[in-house]
């Protein structure tokens, strides 16, 4: 474990003394450094002498009254392995001279949850809430169900440990206890306002509800990006049975959830911590049956088992056309009864939320719903009409999710968005960042690349071009499909060489549309298939491609 550095200076209980920064523990752990403290003891950085100076978090506590704490928590951990729990390795009983004890765990690179809350001070994104709350669903599903269900009873910030890669230990077991069915009421008041269950905080039963309650609170908190100090005031009314208080970017089954998780009631939250594992997984993807029905309304009663079928646009060059091809193909797709999540890859500049109408610019929680359809995005033309339509799912690359987000970290936060928001297509715009290391992930989980090609072939850059001779080869081998589209087509003399320079057949070849008539579209909040013409000419050009999407 690891938190903040102390002053290491020794400290004087009346039955003992603590260890000072430089003592050797038990004539083995070299002490380095505080790296928490709290009411029950110290957390001290240490060497192991004798396993080649390896790291360990040495938690020494004092003893009151000859009483051992360490012990109990010792017995409840060194039975358990999970990997969101600390792994004991040696433990120390009550040493009588000094009346101190000892437990010995892996060293945490990393901070705790709290000392996150105030160095950041702001909130985290839900994406990465809900990714830390499965962890600690995890942990606590495996503690609740051990033979002799353990309920912590003290989950907050502070007794959570996260390290750099987003993986957390849930730490600090000195008030678990074994759960006794049947028990009125646990022996004190226990727990820490604001994380703690109302029912803990007026003396009845603790059991895996309680869990689960401040299991929500933690939630909460890093979605607010404060502590949480008020059990009621800050989650309910004043009675403490209002509507939970939530962040405006928490909406919807993500909102349900906690609604369930911090409801005042232990009969009407989850009951189980297995019951709520199984709605974080539904609500962040990981099931193959198909979430949130409401979002996709001609699905009202089906569930699909199969995977989305991926396609990313890439452009040979700039001006190409890959993202006016991308959001034309999410179009006529649904055109043609699918659910489409079409994606601005989250490593490029963003433009879409200009370059899509009015009715979803910047709002990318907006899709279509049945027999509603988006203004500016109709679907006229061949294929289903506008009220049967599958509705399509805009991720933009500027919505918030991405806003503190590192470069190297876009493109998980990515992947983990398109199974959150999973349609039967995946259609994402990669245009010219197709080259950078973090989007070879993504293009190697594609089942169809698309490359766009224009008539400007003073563009087409060597290096890039075998770039992608060697991705072509490496797609084939490995069963992606590979399609070549040549945009912008027109007779001007020298069309059919053109053509011929590219590896493979074009699978569509897009005429060159009229900008003046793009211009117009874009400008007063349309896209190209609002335009009876252009919308034929797409429809026709694209058709090919298309059915081959579709095989």
């Amino acid at each position: 474990m690891a938190g903040r550095d102390g002053n290491g200076m020794a400290e004087e209980t009346e039955t003992g003394e603590m260890p000072r920064i430089g003592d050797v523990f038990a004539g083995r752990y070299l002490i380095e450094k505080v790296a928490g403290q709290g009411g029950m003891g110290i957390v001290y950085a240490a060497r192991d002498t004798k396993l080649a100076g390896r790291r360990v978090a040495l938690k020494i506590t004092r003893s009151k009254g000859g009483n051992s704490s360490e012990s109990s928590e010792a017995a409840t951990l060194m039975r358990l392995d999970h990997p969101n729990l600390p792994r004991i390795t040696d433990y120390y009983p009550l040493d009588k001279p000094h009346r101190v004890e000892a437990l010995v765990m892996e060293y945490i690179e990393g901070s705790t949850l709290a000392e996150w809350l105030v160095e950041t001070r702001k909130p985290m994104t839900n994406l990465d809430v809900l990714r830390i709350g499965l962890q600690l669903c995890s942990a606590l599903l495996y503690l609740h169900e051990q033979p002799r269900p353990i309920i912590h009873r003290d989950l907050k910030p502070s007794n959570i440990m996260i390290d750099s890669s987003g993986t957390v230990k849930l730490i600090d077991f000195g008030i678990s206890r074994i759960y006794k069915e049947g028990k009125q009421g646990d022996t004190m008041v226990l727990g820490t306002s604001g994380y703690a269950a109302p029912e803990m905080l007026r003396g009845l039963q603790s059991d895996a509800r309680s869990d689960i309650y401040s299991l929500g609170a933690v939630m909460l908190s890093l979605l607010t990006g404060t502590p949480t100090s008020d059990e009621r005031g800050v989650r309910y009314g004043d009675n403490g049975r209002g509507k939970l208080r939530l962040p405006a970017a928490v909406r919807g089954s993500f909102a349900e959830l906690l609604e369930r998780l911090l409801h005042w009631n232990p009969e009407s939250r989850f009951q189980s911590m297995r019951e709520v594992e199984t709605s974080m997984r539904t609500l962040l993807g990981e099931d193959k049956v198909q979430r949130e029905q409401t979002r996709f309304a001609r699905i009202e009663n089906e569930a699909t088992n199969e995977s989305p079928v991926r396609v990313v646009l890439l452009s040979l060059s700039g001006g190409a056309g890959a993202t006016l091809l991308t959001i034309t193909l999410a179009v006529l797709l649904a055109r043609r009864g699918r659910t489409v999540t079409a994606a601005e890859y989250a490593g490029l500049p963003p433009v879409w939320c200009e370059l899509l109408p009015a009715a979803i610019r910047g709002e990318s929680e907006l899709y279509w719903k049945k027999g509603e359809g988006a203004k500016g995005l109709n679907n006229r033309g061949r294929g289903k009409s506008k009220s049967e339509a599958a509705p399509v799912r805009w991720l933009l690359a500027d919505q918030e999710l991405f806003a503190n987000d590192e470069e190297d970290d876009k493109w998980s936060r990515f992947e983990l968005e398109l199974r959150l928001n999973r349609g039967e297509f995946e259609i994402v715009d990669l245009s010219g960042d197709w080259e950078a290391p973090e989007s070879v992930p993504l293009i190697r989980k594609a089942d169809h690349i698309i490359v766009i090609a224009d008539p400007d072939v003073y563009k087409w850059q060597p290096a890039r071009l075998e770039r992608l001779k060697r991705l072509r080869g490496e797609s084939l081998r490995q069963g992606r499909v590979f399609h070549y589209v040549a945009n912008k087509h027109t007779n001007f003399g020298y069309d059919r060489y053109w053509l011929s320079m590219l590896p493979d057949a074009p699978s569509a070849i897009v005429p060159l549309l009229p900008q003046e008539k793009i211009w117009s579209l874009i400008w007063s909040g349309k896209w190209l298939t609002d335009h009876k013409q252009l919308d034929q000419m797409l429809s026709i050009a694209l058709q090919p491609l298309i059915d081959k999407l579709m095989e």
